[in-house]
């Protein structure tokens, strides 16, 4: 058994596997290897000259916290589970990265297996169904959406909400093309994928009742909001207690692991 980084001549092999465990479009794995994928900044653990499992990383800046390392891809070959690969894997990268914290968004059926691990959870994000929203119409008339439009929006919150991860231009270019972009005004953004709002912001409560009342009209469904946020507030002001209790679903966010203190509050969004 060996534990490496990755070389150039590992990439074949690293998108095979990749095939193999995820269920991701051929495009989008295309595009990954393409823009994400470096050799040295890939982990791999080696058994009888077959790659076992793999970690990709790479590194992240954040607000309201050190530089830190982002973690996706993890895989294991189906032949080679139950064997604690991926175990051994992050124990190896946690003594590599000293004392940077390691982010990373699991799928939610793997979140108990990072806990046991010492990953603990970022801030909660809500789910609410925007037929429950009775805020006042709002006019569809909007500026286009543009990417600064977006981004000052998403550092605005991230600021309000008490940290999180800063995006580079490849991390907003996979986001953005999976998904399309309305705005209200220039003050808030919506990022959605199908019927649902998958990320949202407002700089004020005006503009948060404002976005609510464009996506209810959009037809969308429903909408994800972080707790505490402006959103949050527009939805909780128009609702009575005993609406507040069963009008949210609760969703997993990203999760962090830190040798030193750290808010769990904080925001850590999806990234590539």
């Amino acid at each position: 058994m060996i534990i490496r980084w990755a070389n150039a001549s590992d990439r074949a092999s690293l998108m095979a596997l990749w095939r193999r465990v995820f269920s991701e479009e051929e495009d989008f794995l295309q595009r990954f290897f393409r823009l994400r994928f470096r050799p040295e900044n890939c982990l791999l653990l080696e058994e009888k000259g077959v790659i076992a499992a793999a970690v990709h990383t790479f590194p992240v800046h954040g607000v309201g916290f050190e530089e830190g390392i982002y973690l996706v891809g993890a895989a294991t070959n189906p032949e080679f589970r139950r064997r604690g690969f991926m175990t051994l894997l992050l124990e190896h990268l946690k003594k590599e990265v000293g004392d940077q914290p390691i982010f990373l968004f699991p799928a939610e059926d793997r979140r108990g297996f990072y806990e046991k691990r010492g990953f603990v959870s970022g801030e909660e994000r809500l789910l609410f169904s925007l037929s429950r929203w009775n805020g006042k119409p709002q006019s569809t008339d909007s500026p286009k959406p543009t990417a600064g439009m977006i981004r000052m929006q998403y550092l605005q919150q991230l600021a309000a909400l008490g940290g999180g991860l800063l995006r580079d231009e490849i991390s907003w270019s996979f986001l953005l093309q999976e998904s399309s972009a309305v705005t209200a005004t220039a003050r808030d953004y919506a990022l959605v994928c199908g019927e649902r709002a998958i990320e949202t912001a407002a700089e004020d409560l005006f503009a948060a009742k404002a976005l609510l009342g464009k996506l209810k009209q959009m037809g969308l469904k429903e909408v994800c909001i972080r707790k505490g946020g402006f959103l949050h507030q527009a939805i909780l002001e128009q609702m009575t207690e005993k609406e507040r209790i069963s009008s949210f679903i609760s969703l997993p966010g990203g999760m962090f692991f830190s040798k030193k203190p750290m808010a769990e509050s904080i925001l850590i969004d999806e990234i590539y």
